[in-house]
């Protein structure tokens, strides 16, 4: 036994375990030779106990734990009750039995320990100084216990155990804080374990009294220092009280420094310490932290041996801090340290051990972080590579599948966004949806697994589009937030996502529903975040965008009031050198200038650039946002420019954008965006200055972001219309044609690449092509240009709605078209939809502008476009009004336009000019001449304003030389003309040729010269007069009425002058009245058009008759009247021969020509709907489509002239042709003008005019005869046929009648029968004779001329001829060549109504059938009488019939002369229906109705009325009637005609002008010769 104990002392000293061997040994020998009953036994086997007991502590021999207990065991039995040595020999063997439970878990072990320490505890009295340490041991066993069996019982008696302990233990004894330590542990687990917080209050009690208790160079303090800091990091963790983690900080380095770096504790509490930096980090965002975070962390690593098995856990943590750091900074430097850590933990951490998996997903997410950032694919690879690794190594069943899984899929998912391939989201989401699988309802990561689930699904919508996929996100978004109570930090994330979510099936649907509820779960995601929180700032900044789109569709200012009071909470809670705080203050800028395009108010567009310069600020060059912002900043500015007009902010954007163009390469996507803006800017500041420097900029930033786009980019058409705009603005300064050809394919390629579904970016595209149609009709003149313009606006207009902010400038651009085609066409064309002198374009323009002015509010930039634009339709209105009140109201427009424009506007000359218009037109009505010298000083200030090359200062010229034209006339002053030669002369030459106005320029300085010459005599002047006419006339391009007023102007200055000249310029003039009078336009407007041109057949006749060209003048007269019908009759020219020659011509002349006269008609048969919402843009589409027509009829006419032996098809007849038109007798055209009047009589077998001079003849005559005649007929009531023969007749209406036709008779008939030597014929078939009169003789009734005072034989017409008349040569030609077609009679088709609804009754109507039923015979006669007349029918009979009947009422429509009409049964059957058909059997036609050829005297030329109708309509005869006939008068006359004409075996309605000739001599038996209202209106037209 004593050697033993030597031995032990030797080992206790020198710590040599061979002494330890020596002393067991020797024990073992003593208790070997002891017997057992010797008193010193139970000593031995205590002592022995004890040596082995040290042994297991160097050895880990577990025999030598087995022999321990034994040995202890052993001595208890030989130890008393009570002795003291007992109470050792127990604790020895608790601890034994303790640690053999540690070294083998067996739990029987540690319930012995407890066992055996209970009962020495409870055999200790307290005041034993070993019972603290009993207690203590006991507390260390059942914790013990606890962790194997996780039996709260277990941990709840560790803590009374402790608790005891530290009671009974004094403050002074050594002992005490480790005792404390113990029951902070406790405390800790059971916290750990059940989550109360009070636990942890109480661990960390326990910890603070431990370490106050411990003296600082105690080799525990350290120790002591770190356990209490680790639980301040733990509370901190649970409660987020930065106070927490301040004290473990402080804990944690005052351990640091009190344990140097050579102890092997040191790495561990650095790696602790940097730990708590970390998360202080997370919490403040104060960079401070992470930096000394990873300061602590390096150093843990590199105190840490490589073989250590804390390295790879000390170098995940600095990996987390690096990687944390890059987060916050955006330092790649960071993100690739954290990669290298983490390679290196991985590479150091087996496969075997569980933390391998955690490394390698951890790795994952590194590699995915640096993805995010560099874009490069080998990232994203080597993250699924790791994560994949992670999840094979991870078994189903450990609780960190579910977290690899989920790292695995947002990896893939990453991938997915870069690749596109579907491939990779369907494995992100296969992998987050087995996470979901792994995870039960109740477990924490649930909902984020669900959340992350949720995000693969909605990134596989936007690829796809697919709905399912978004409702499974919002689904599975929604399952995350229905998991996650509203205390949990995560909540607001998932309600953030679940929120945007909704936000983008909103955007996909358009359900109100879901913005709706997107916003209320954004409010409530941004209210449980707290402001500290790093998403705060992020999560109103979305909730603000959520407010903005909505306010989008809404219009509701509350919203974009919601969204900018987010975005500007997101701006003051996000600090300066946060990384997104760039984008939170765009967000914010762009909701101002949202606001500010709804309310106008300036100061929201000030706080946008303000905001936008802040972002600008706080973003460094190199980052790829800067140029984004700098663009921003550039649209705002502009946007400013375009409401103040301050040219400083067009100057501040251009140099924004071309900074941010600076910054991006070519390469990057959004650089077509920013070369665009730039573009756009280069042209608002062009429009201010008139620089082509910067207009050929425009053109090429717009050149260059349309060549780097690919054309199937959603963009494309944006960048092509900016483009289009750009060549437009410098057409509009240069006049260089190629540019406005190059708009208008820009623009057009633009708008076709614009999907119908984008209504507003459709609409401008079309309003800008339109524009450019419009700027090219104004140079060019073709109305295909100006219709495309018109049509392109309304649908432009149509897709608009009323209350959006754009619709001013949509119905301004409309508006102005219109105005231009009203100038182009005047008043007699723009019958818009067929409403005749309806100037709709005008008023329509007016209307619209007016209404584009009242929403433009003051101050804004467009506001004196606006009022020009209103000014320039008032204008024009007045011009064809001449009401005062119009053109005071252009003017006050006008001058309000101007006074808003600066000096240095390129809008300003141009506004100083329409104003100067305006005044002049306002000085032509009121002759002040303070009108007129204003407008002379705003031409002279507009001329002095505009460069020499500018494409307006011709314009500007012309106009200055027309207002000092008008004060010439006023003053005679020779200074004021000599200056408007000056400035006129200069725009003819700067004028380019080509332009569409250089007509209409040449005719004003042709009248400068004449106005000179006028007041001069100078015989130079009228020379240069003649030769600008002659130029304007014959300028190819200009617009048809302007060439014609020049050819007119010509022809007049000629006739003074210079006889030749003269008829070269009524050629001219003649030669484009068809042009004129269009076959584009319907037949109303041409007979409009006609009406405003005068009687220029007759004038240029008159002058032709002078010059004893009688051969022209009959080709004239032919060539300049009844042009309307010689159109008609063109487009049914018969053209066998071409058919034979060119068929396939041939029949689109055909197709053509009867589309078009169709189209002709139009208006007549067409009731317009006003309204119908899309009836106008219908009817555009009707009237574009009609001139299309005659455009195409042109050109196929142009081609026809191009073949052989067809060279003068459908041109107008030359003499030798018009001839044959008196093949049955001769034709007398009497031609009425002011200057002379004269019969030109066309004789079968005279190849040349008979000329009769008509001396007692005039004009004036003329006129006052047909006015006598009108009073006459109106006093007599003669307006329809009727039974009141009272009230006809009287003396005093016989009388004044002898004298009209007396008057004739000497002067106009006498005259040519007497040039015939006609004399008085003695047979029952005296010679025909057919009538063509022109100007008011053609209302006056030549075939009833004579004096019938007396009975003399010869001194009326009668005596000598039979009288017919024919509207034109041509249609006397026609009508023969029709009747001399062969074929057979087909029968008569005659109409009686003697009681048409609405009309007199005609009771003799039925007497007159019957009369003609009797004079058939056997030949067919088909009756169509009363209600059976309906026009249907009579339409259909006459289609049938080669003759036809018509006993009704029939009126003369003056104001419309096509709406007049047979009245039948159930309606009109009208003028404008008849010319519409061509009846194949038609031959003859008795019309035994009133007015039938009473015409138009406003279109005396025209022949307008029910029997020309009946002859274009393929008739070749018809009796017709002058004015309204008696009732009973008509059945004489038709019983008379009739009984000659069936007189034969075939009907020849060639006798019918004799037979009307004999029925008239009848009826004046019966009635008497002075009865004139009764047998002078019947007359007969055509063959």
């Amino acid at each position: 036994m004593n050697a033993g104990n030597r031995f032990l002392e030797l080992y206790r000293y020198f710590d040599n375990g061979a002494d330890l061997d020596r002393a067991i040994a020797a024990y073992e020998t003593a208790v070997r030779i002891t017997p057992d009953g010797h008193e010193s036994q139970a000593t031995l086997q205590q002592l022995l106990g004890n040596a082995l007991f040290y042994r297991i502590e160097y050895s880990s021999n577990i025999t030598d734990i087995d022999n321990a207990i034994f040995a202890f065991e052993c001595s208890l039995i030989f130890i008393p009750d009570d002795d003291p040595s007992q109470t050792g020999c127990l604790s020895n063997l608790g601890a034994s039995f303790v640690h053999r439970f540690e070294h083998s878990g067996d739990v029987v072990d540690i319930d012995k320990a407890i066992a055996i320490q209970e009962q020495l505890a409870h055999l200790t009295a307290d005041g034993h100084p070993y019972k603290p340490q009993f207690l203590n041991d006991l507390g260390i066993s059942f914790f013990h216990r606890f962790e194997q069996s996780e039996d709260l019982v277990d941990v709840d008696k560790a803590i009374v155990a402790h608790e005891r302990a530290v009671q009974l233990a004094p403050n002074d004894l050594d002992d005490k804080p480790l005792f404390l330590n113990r029951l902070s542990l406790s405390f800790f687990r059971r916290f750990e374990r059940s989550g109360n917080l009070f636990d942890l209050d109480k661990s960390i009690s326990a910890e603070e009294q431990a370490e106050r208790l411990t003296p600082d160079d105690h080799v525990d303090k350290p120790g002591c220092l770190s356990n209490l800091g680790s639980n301040f990091f733990r509370r901190f963790k649970r409660s987020g009280n930065i106070f927490d983690i301040n004290k473990a900080i402080s804990a944690q380095e005052r351990a640091n420094n009190l344990i140097p770096d050579d102890d092997d504790d040191k790495p561990g509490y650095l790696s602790s310490l940097g730990e708590s930096f970390f998360s202080r980090f997370l919490c403040s965002r104060d960079p401070i932290d992470v930096d000394k975070a990873i300061v602590a962390q390096e150093r843990a690593v590199h105190l840490t041996p490589n073989g250590s098995a804390d390295k790879p856990e000390f170098l995940n943590n600095l990996a987390n801090s690096f990687l944390r750091r890059f987060q916050h900074s955006g330092d790649l430097v960071d993100l690739d340290k954290a990669i290298s850590a983490e390679e290196q933990a991985e590479h150091l951490t087996p496969d075997s051990e569980v933390d391998k998996c955690c490394r390698l997903s951890n790795l994952g997410t590194c590699f995915a972080q640096r993805f995010e950032r560099s874009g490069a694919l080998i990232d994203i690879n080597n993250a699924i590579s790791a994560q994949e690794r992670a999840e094979r190594l991870t078994p189903d069943n450990h609780a960190c599948k579910p977290g690899h899984l989920r790292n695995l899929g947002m990896s893939f998912a990453q991938r997915f966004e870069r690749s596109g391939d579907l491939v990779d989201i369907n494995k992100a989401i296969a992998a987050q949806e087995r996470a979901d699988r792994l995870t039960t309802n109740g477990h924490p990561n649930k909902p984020a697994y669900l959340h992350n689930l949720g995000l693969s699904l909605f990134r596989r919508f936007q690829h796809s589009g697919d709905v399912a996929d978004i409702n499974k996100a919002i689904a599975a978004q929604e399952r995350a937030d229905r998991l996650t109570t509203n205390g949990h930090p995560k909540k607001p994330a998932y309600l953030h996502s679940l929120g945007f979510s909704l936000f983008r099936r909103f955007q996909h649907s358009g359900d109100v529903a879901d913005i709706n509820n997107s916003i209320t779960l954004q409010e409530r995601a941004a209210r449980l975040t707290p402001d500290s929180d790093v998403d705060k700032p992020g999560r109103l900044s979305n909730l603000g965008n959520y407010f903005s789109r909505r306010f989008e569709c809404s219009g509701n200012l509350n919203d974009i009031d919601s969204a900018i009071s987010s975005h500007e909470r997101t701006d003051n809670l996000t600090p300066n050198g946060h990384a997104n705080k760039p984008n939170f203050l765009k967000n914010l800028a762009l909701c101002l200038s949202s606001r500010f395009k709804h309310s106008g108010d300036l100061v929201d567009i000030d706080r946008a650039i303000v905001a936008l310069q802040r972002a600008v600020r706080l973003t460094p060059d190199g980052h790829a946002d800067k140029p984004g912002h700098l663009s921003n900043v550039g649209l705002f500015f502009s946007s400013r420019f375009k409401r103040s007009g301050v040219l400083i902010d067009v100057d501040k954007a251009i140099a924004a954008h071309e900074q941010a163009v600076q910054l991006t390469p070519d390469s990057l996507p959004k650089k077509p965006d920013f070369l665009s803006n730039l573009g756009t800017c280069f042209l608002h500041r062009f429009e201010q200055s008139g620089k082509l420097a910067d207009i050929n900029k425009a053109v090429a930033a717009h050149e260059k972001a349309v060549h780097l786009t690919p054309a199937d980019h959603a963009d494309q058409p944006r960048f092509l219309n900016d483009l289009g705009n750009s060549f437009l603005s410098r057409f509009e300064r240069s006049g260089d044609l190629d540019d406005i050809d190059k708009a208008i394919s820009a623009h057009k390629q633009g708008e076709r690449l614009t999907p119908d579904s984008q209504a507003n970016n459709k609409a401008a595209s079309l309003t800008n092509v339109g524009s450019c149609f419009s700027r090219r009709f104004n140079h060019s003149g073709d109305i295909a240009d100006i219709d495309m313009a018109i049509s392109t606006h309304k649908q432009a207009e149509h897709l608009i709605p009323d209350f959006h902010t754009d619709k001013p400038g949509y119905l301004n651009n409309l508006a102005s078209s219109f105005l231009m085609r009203f100038d182009r066409f005047g008043s007699s064309f723009l019958l818009r939809f067929e409403h005749f002198q309806d100037l709709d374009d005008i008023h329509k323009a007016i209307s619209a502008h007016e209404q584009a002015e009242r929403l433009t509010p003051d101050g804004h930039a467009d506001k004196p476009s606006r009022l020009g634009a209103l000014g320039l339709s008032f204008t024009c209105l007045f011009v064809h009004s001449r009401d005062l009140d119009d053109i005071n109201k252009a003017i006050s427009a006008l001058e309000r336009a101007e006074h808003l424009t600066p000096d240095g506007h390129a809008d300003k000359p141009g506004r100083l000019s329409n104003l100067g218009g305006s005044l002049s037109h306002r000085f032509g009505h009121s002759g002040d001449l303070v009108d007129i010298n204003k407008a002379i000083a705003a031409h002279e200030r507009a001329k002095d304003l505009t460069s020499e090359d500018h494409a307006d200062k011709a314009s500007f010229l012309k106009n200055l030389g027309s207002s000092l034209s008008s004060r010439f006339d006023h003053s005679g002053d020779l200074v004021d003309i000599d200056k408007a030669i000056s400035a006129e002369d200069k725009a003819v030459h700067l004028i380019p040729d080509g332009h569409a106005n250089k007509a209409f320029f040449y005719h004003n300085l042709g009248n400068s010269f004449l106005r000179r010459f006028t007041c001069s005599g100078d015989i130079a002047d009228s020379s240069m007069a003649i030769s600008h006419f002659r130029s304007g006339a014959n300028y190819s391009a200009g617009f048809p009425s302007n060439r014609f007023d020049a050819a007119l102007s010509w022809a007049r200055l000629g006739a003074k002058v210079d006889i030749s000249t003269a008829l070269e310029g009524y050629t001219v003039a003649l030669d484009l009245l068809p042009q004129i009078a269009w076959l584009g336009q319907t037949i109303q407007a041409r007979h409009s058009k006609l009406t405003s041109m005068g009687n220029i057949a007759s004038e240029a006749a008159a002058i032709a008759i002078s010059a004893a060209r009688y051969d022209t003048a009959v080709e004239w007269l032919e060539q300049g009247r009844s042009i309307v019908w010689s159109q008609l009759l063109q487009l049914r020219t018969p053209i066998h021969a071409l058919l034979d020659a060119q068929p396939n011509l041939a029949n689109d002349l055909i197709r053509v020509s009867r589309a078009l006269e169709q189209a002709s008609s139009r208006g007549i048969r067409t009731q317009y709907h006003p309204t119908e919402s899309d009836q106008p843009l219908l009817m555009e589409q009707v009237a574009q489509g009609h001139r299309r027509l005659a455009e195409e009829w042109e050109l196929l006419v142009r081609k026809v002239r191009n073949v052989p032996g067809f060279e003068d098809f459908l041109r107008p007849k030359k003499f030798v042709q018009l001839c044959s038109a008196a093949s049955a007798g001769p034709v007398v055209v009497v031609n009425i003008h002011k200057q002379r009047c004269d019969a030109l009589v066309l004789m079968a077998g005279l190849d040349e005019v008979m000329h009769i001079p008509l001396d007692h003849f005039s004009y004036e005559t003329a006129q006052e005869l047909h006015r006598s005649l009108n009073q006459l007929l109106l006093a007599a009531n003669v307006r329809a046929r009727d039974t009141r023969a009272m009230k006809r007749g009287t003396t005093t209406t016989g009388a004044a009648i002898q004298s009209i036709l007396s008057n004739i008779w000497l002067n106009v008939v006498k005259p040519v029968l007497d040039g015939l030597a006609y004399t008085e014929s003695c047979t029952e078939h005296p010679s025909r004779i057919w009538w063509c009169p022109t100007g008011p003789l053609a209302f006056l009734p030549i075939h009833a001329a004579g004096i019938y005072d007396n009975s003399d034989v010869g001194s009326s017409i009668s005596d000598y001829v039979v009288s017919s008349y024919t509207p034109t040569l041509n249609a006397l030609i026609s009508a023969s060549k029709n009747h001399d077609l062969p074929r057979k009679f087909q029968g008569l088709l005659a109409v009686s109504q003697p009681n048409t609804p609405k009309q007199a009754a005609l009771p003799n109507t039925t007497l007159e059938l019957a009369h003609i039923q009797h004079r058939a015979h056997n030949l067919s006669v088909y009756m169509l009488e009363g209600p059976n007349a309906s026009v249907e029918k009579v339409i259909e009979g006459m289609e049938e019939h080669s003759w036809v009947h018509l006993a009704c009422h029939a009126v003369q429509d003056t104001d419309e002369p096509t709406r007049s009409a047979f009245c039948l049964q159930d309606g009109d059957l009208k003028l404008s229906t008849i010319i519409t058909k061509s009846f194949s059997h038609a031959d003859f036609a008795f019309l035994s109705a009133c007015q039938t050829a009473t015409g138009d005297e406003k279109l005396s030329e025209e022949a307008v009325h029910l029997a020309a109708g009946l002859m274009l309509a393929g008739y070749s005869g018809v009796i017709a009637t002058m004015w309204s006939i008696k009732d009973k008068d008509a059945p004489v006359i038709a019983d008379h005609v009739y009984s000659d004409l069936f007189d034969g075996a075939e009907p020849d309605s060639t006798k019918a002008a004799l037979a009307l000739h004999k029925a008239v001599k009848c009826l004046r038996q019966q009635v008497g010769d002075l009865a004139f209202l009764s047998w002078v209106p019947f007359v007969h037209v055509g063959i």
